[in-house]
């Protein structure tokens, strides 16, 4: 499917969905601010009370009450987004086909005890290939940065060193490429995830990573083809209406590349199971 057809599929899927597709949106991005006002609580109360200074509060701290309170509001927000993130994959891809759908579907993966488990391992794993992935960037973008930063303390300005820091960031740029294009292979995993919750991790990422050989052009197309949304999404109201638009053409797109190899009884059980919270 084309990306101009995809997002024409999706308005025309909107135009009737619009209020369920901005809620579904909405809470997402309320349940982050929660978190996110939460954290913020905490380091004031912390500061007030000594514990940390306002030198702490950097990148890398080494603070450990910061690092305490990151690591706690990271794991519970994503024990708490992850099956939520899920149950609105479940949601749009549910409009896409044409099923009976409402916003508690969202809410599906909560609903049941093993599919709330599978929804975290399946997101724990994919973030832990992610960021193994990514470590060759980091190593070869830190290097680069501590030669720039030698040179600056210890003034160095012959070409030898000037075209290691050059060398080393276009090898730094090079392996973000090759990121980009090695991750693009997970990105089914969540809507198959869906469609077959009974399949294990293992082969949800198979299955995603055979798809995705082929189709990877596209998925990168639909993303670009947004970037001129980006000053108006600058501003909170327009952004509302843009995050369900760009969601529900992704899906159309991804289904259209899925079509219906991962369709199983499982998924019409789970389907009823949704309605029923409606």
């Amino acid at each position: 499917m084309k990306t101009k057809q995809a997002k024409k599929t999706a308005l025309r899927i909107l135009s009737n969905n619009w209020g369920q597709a901005m809620v579904v949106v909405l809470v997402l991005i309320i349940i982050h601010v929660i978190f996110t006002t939460a954290e913020t609580n905490i380091y004031y109360m912390l500061k007030s009370n000594g514990l940390v200074s306002s030198q702490d509060f950097k990148l890398l701290s080494h603070n450990k009450y910061i690092i305490l309170v990151s690591i706690v509001r990271y794991l519970l927000e994503f024990v708490l987004i992850t099956p939520a993130y899920m149950g609105s994959v479940w949601w749009f891809l549910h409009c896409v086909r044409g099923q009976n759908n409402s916003v508690q579907t969202m809410f599906v993966c909560y609903s049941n005890f093993n599919i709330f488990v599978k929804s975290l391992a399946l997101k724990l794993c994919i973030s832990l290939i992610k960021l193994v992935a990514f470590l060759p960037v980091c190593i070869c973008a830190f290097l680069q940065y501590r030669l720039i930063n030698y040179a600056l303390i210890h003034g160095f300005n012959n070409g030898i060193f000037i075209l290691l820091s050059a060398c080393c960031g276009l090898f730094s740029l090079c392996l973000l490429c090759f990121y980009i294009i090695f991750i693009l292979r997970y990105a089914l995993v969540d809507y198959i995830f869906v469609l077959n919750p009974d399949l294990n991790v293992l082969d949800i990422i198979k299955a995603s990573t055979k798809k995705m050989k082929n189709n990877k052009a596209l998925v990168v197309k639909l993303p670009l083809s947004f970037l001129c949304w980006i000053p108006s999404a600058l501003l909170v109201f327009p952004l509302i209406f843009l995050l369900p638009y760009y969601a529900m053409s992704f899906t159309v797109m991804i289904n259209s590349i899925i079509v219906d190899d991962f369709t199983s009884k499982r998924e019409l059980l789970l389907g009823r199971e949704a309605a029923s919270l409606s």
